[in-house]
């Protein structure tokens, strides 16, 4: 406990933290006044976490200390205080969200990733009649992008990113709709480290799907997606710019009311408009079975290959394919206490690698995590959890191996 303590004296309260926290007070106050005004849900709220982490960077055990910023230790505590509010507005049949927090993140070890984070959604779920209903939203946030690609410290790794959404769906004929959307993604890195992982993202959304009353569905979509990366050359070996179509087959079936099953399996391929070699098509899918075993246990299991962004210089996506296994016991309902084990491989393997040459190899890595996730929410204003995880990760690529453990406990309370 005392270099806890010695940890958290180093840090302390700046001038710009008092006024932060002192705004969001005086938020708070006004928002609570508003809420026996005008009668809709609001719920300040407050939290901190403090952390524990033996390998934030996720450096292999034979690191240098330029991959550790000249850091003679891989751990550090992490300490964050968060304040934000949350609204909930029902207006005959329109719904309007706007959930709100500001957060500050200290770093024992790593100062250089100290840094103040947000959030910020605002929804509106729109219907129009008895048939016709959707979404419009906003969500805009910043925090700090993880270690597990770059596999050593950058110092301004935080990436903003902003999504809007807008959707529609029409029901046209008894349980079967018409669906269409619009999203756009922004993702932006201030470090000029990671500038070329810019990018942008516009996806137009088809599909018809049927649901019935029992909440079990079938249906049928397709997504087009145009990506750009504005910081890249178009001539160059990353490219700059690519057009990823999907079509989608989606059920939900509910077996019985202990065991539900739900999943998505479709054709991906994903096209770049000048490196034809990074080209990628192939099975993408994602499922989940959820048994609930006794009154108080279930089991969740999830399956999935799909791709994803790299966050890293070495390749632009990735393709991904694991499988997590979560364990849920609940011992008593007030106060709720419940514990999960959720135990997850995942098998990586790179989309298209740096290098002019043919013969680059791709990088390709396997990852093992155990968790164990102990919640208890004693009144209906209070949440506490506890966690302890273990992660190991192996690589063709040595220098992109590594092993890590961390522990933590958060603490939230709302108004």
């Amino acid at each position: 406990m005392g270099n806890i303590l010695t940890t958290q004296e180093k840090i302390g309260l700046s001038g710009r933290q008092v006024v932060i926290a002192g705004g969001m007070y005086l938020l708070m106050s006004q928002n609570i006044s508003a809420a026996a005004l005008f009668e809709h849900i609001i719920q300040p709220y407050v939290e901190t976490q403090l952390t524990y982490d033996s390998n934030l960077l996720r450096l292999p055990d034979n690191y240098t200390l330029e991959m550790s910023g000249n850091k003679d230790t891989t751990s550090s505590f992490i300490k964050q205080i968060k304040a934000g509010v949350a609204t909930k507005w029902q207006i005959s049949r329109q719904q309007l969200i706007l959930n709100a927090n500001i957060n500050q993140n200290w770093y024992s070890t790593f100062n250089e990733l100290n840094h103040t984070g947000h959030q910020l959604l605002g929804q509106w779920n729109w219907q129009a009649g008895s048939r016709l209903r959707g979404e419009l939203s906003y969500n805009n946030r910043l925090t700090l992008g993880n270690f597990q690609s770059l596999n050593r410290l950058v110092a301004a790794n935080l990436q903003k990113r902003e999504r809007y959404i807008a959707t529609g769906r029409y029901e046209f004929v008894p349980d079967w709709f018409l669906r269409v959307g619009y999203t756009r993604d922004d993702s932006t890195f201030p470090s000029t480290a990671l500038q070329e992982n810019n990018i942008t993202e516009q996806t137009k959304e088809f599909g018809v799907r049927y649901l019935n009353r029992l909440n079990s569905s079938l249906g049928f979509y397709l997504t087009i997606t145009d990506g750009k990366y504005p910081f890249r050359d178009a001539n160059s070996e990353f490219d700059n710019a690519y057009t990823r179509t999907s079509y989608n087959v989606e059920g939900t079936w509910y077996y019985s009311v202990k065991t539900r099953f739900k999943g998505v399996i479709g054709y991906t391929s994903q096209d770049y408009q000048n490196v034809k070699s990074r080209n990628f098509s192939g099975i993408t899918a994602q499922g989940d079975v959820l048994w609930e075993v006794t009154r108080k246990s279930t089991l969740l299991l999830e399956a999935w290959r799909e791709i994803s962004e790299a966050g890293n210089l070495s390749s632009s996506f990735v393709l991904n394919q694991g499988v997590r296994l979560t364990p849920i016991w609940r011992w008593t309902e007030t106060p709720l206490i419940q514990v999960e084990l959720p135990v997850s491989y995942e098998q990586r393997l790179s989309l298209g690698t740096v290098g002019v040459f043919s013969s680059a190899v791709a990088e390709q890595s396997n990852t093992s995590i155990i968790r164990l996730n102990l919640n208890y929410i004693p009144t209906t204003n209070i949440q506490m959890t506890a966690f302890a995880a273990y992660e190991k990760r192996n690589s063709n690529f040595t220098l992109n191996s590594y092993q890590d453990q961390s522990v933590g406990l958060t603490m939230k309370v709302s108004f």
